[in-house]
């Protein structure tokens, strides 16, 4: 279990910045991860609560094996929810992936945005652009269904300001996973400039709550902060919150105190499922 973590994470790090980790190791804050140990799922919700974030910062609410959902403050500080799904390929070229192994949008939101993606991997992004606010929780569900050899991945998210669920996107991947599998949330500085390092992003994660592919309600309780590569800056941590709920942070001020490569055990929780 705990090795096919560290592949993953390690798996993950180049998804997220390519194959030059150098980037990590000299500008930047420190990407940080909390992955979930829970079974594979066919229905999964997290809440998250930004409390500070600054442009070029990605919080990425449900990570999975196949895509991640969340909300980001893009370089020019506009603020927008992405949700994105890889296709079932190697590479980072979406040109020259096969029809048949792209990722296919069966149902866009309202006022949504879709474009293809690479250099990352390739597959689908969606937009929703929204001035998000900090100290407001903002839930994330997403849902799969196997399809005839296929997987059919839905994302929502809830609005408080509008009191509304808001449909992102249906989008099926050829892959035949049937599952939202190896669930993580993240925070990353995207922007990776000489000095973001210097600048502080927290956000709160709770209501972590999964069904399984028996129909069981599955809650969080317990966490594993992953490991980074080595960085200058020793400003990040994970820590225990109020209400079954975890904190993550990086950089600026961020005082270390539990060690990147620890589990964190959460006492039950009511998930919003």
């Amino acid at each position: 279990m705990k090795i096919t973590i560290l592949l993953l994470i390690f798996l993950n790090s180049i998804l997220v910045f390519g194959n030059d980790l150098t980037n990590i190791h000299s500008k930047g804050a420190r990407y940080v991860t909390a992955w979930y140990l829970v079974p594979n799922s066919i229905s999964t919700i997290k809440e998250v609560i930004v409390k500070k974030s600054t442009p070029g910062t990605y919080f990425c609410a449900v990570g999975f094996d196949m895509g991640y959902f969340g909300l980001q403050e893009l370089g020019n500080g506009k603020k927008t929810f992405i949700f994105s799904v890889w296709d079932d390929n190697r590479g980072d070229d979406p040109t020259v992936v096969s029809a048949e192994n792209r990722v296919k949008a069966l149902q866009v939101g309202e006022n949504v945005r879709i474009q293809r993606f690479g250099n990352e991997g390739t597959g689908i992004q969606t937009f929703l652009d929204h001035n998000w606010l900090n100290d407001t929780p903002y839930l994330f569900r997403v849902e799969a269904t196997s399809d005839n050899g296929h997987t059919i991945f839905s994302a929502k998210v809830f609005i408080p300001e509008i009191n509304k669920w808001q449909l992102m996107a249906i989008l099926k991947t050829p892959a035949n996973t049937s599952y939202i599998a190896n669930q993580y949330s993240f925070i990353e500085d995207f922007l990776r400039s000489d000095s973001s390092h210097m600048i502080k992003r927290t956000a709160q994660f709770r209501d972590m709550g999964s069904i399984d592919q028996f129909g069981n309600h599955v809650t969080t309780r317990k966490i594993y902060f992953a490991p980074v590569p080595e960085s200058p800056f020793g400003n990040v941590n994970l820590r225990k919150s109020i209400n079954n709920s975890f904190i993550m942070e990086t950089g600026g001020n961020t005082i270390n105190v539990t060690k990147p490569g620890s589990y964190v055990e959460l006492s039950q929780e009511t998930s919003k499922l």
